[in-house]
């Protein structure tokens, strides 16, 4: 059995770090995947690439189990729902129908979030594998005003919550990872607060099982935080995803 994690941009593996070292406790089979290359433009010498792979690296995974999807096929942030079925193509074959998936939760948070999300959806549907589809959060801003937001923490309508306790060195350890992003600094001054805190207070771990129908619904109620940060909108996004789910030309 492979494990595979699916990540939008670099850095977001910091939602799985608990995952991630339970998983290589099951097999050395642990893959890690980046959908995108993690910025705006696309150069060869891609610094996001270097230090979620110096960070994945201490957590153990094998570097060759490292994969930069979006750079290989050119996909930039924001773009990976116009790279549908490019990006489709590229993981179909890699995943068998006994293996186990990890994605970001269907919430609304931003786009290509949210894209990955469906792709997996779609392909562990049609591998008649969804049973071994998890999601992780990230961030939504579910029943919070303006631009604010919340992070790790799971949309109920996802479906049932299952808790995975992180001991409290395991907490001091990951956040201590979290700033091994320095490229990332000016993102990481809004989130990191809030990662602190939830990573450190909170203790857990959030999971659900992937739901194929969910993807078919908006996440939640009210402006998406995507739409309230103006990178794309509801309509675009759905529009999108049913005409590659039901294999039509985009």
């Amino acid at each position: 059995m492979n494990i595979f994690f699916f990540y939008a941009h670099q850095d977001d593996e910091t939602g799985t770090f608990k995952l991630i070292e339970d998983s290589l406790k099951q097999t050395k089979n642990v893959f890690c995947i980046f959908a995108t290359t993690g910025l705006i433009n696309n150069p060869k010498n891609n610094t996001r690439n270097k230090e979620s792979t110096n960070v994945l690296k201490k957590l153990k995974v094998n570097p060759k189990n490292i994969i930069f999807a979006g750079s290989k096929l050119n996909i930039t942030v924001n773009n990976l729902v116009y790279n549908l079925e490019n990006f489709h193509r590229y993981i179909y074959k890699k995943i068998n129908k006994e293996d186990k998936v990890y994605v970001p939760c269907w919430e609304g948070g931003q786009p290509d979030h949210d894209t990955l999300h469906a792709i997996l959806a779609n392909i562990m549907n049609k591998k008649k594998s969804i049973k071994n589809a998890y999601q992780y959060p990230l961030y939504n801003n579910y029943k919070r005003p303006f631009n604010f937001f919340r992070v790790l923490k799971p949309l109920k309508s996802n479906g049932k919550i299952i808790k995975k306790k992180i001991s409290f060195i395991k907490r001091l350890k990951y956040i201590f990872l979290y700033l091994h992003y320095p490229s990332q600094f000016s993102s990481w001054i809004g989130l990191f607060p809030s990662f602190f805190l939830k990573t450190l207070l909170s203790g857990n771990q959030y999971i659900q099982k992937v739901n194929f129908k969910r993807i078919f619904h908006k996440p939640h109620k009210g402006k998406l935080y995507y739409e309230v940060r103006k990178w794309t909108t509801w309509t675009i996004m759905s529009k999108l995803i049913n005409l590659y789910v039901n294999n039509k030309k985009i």
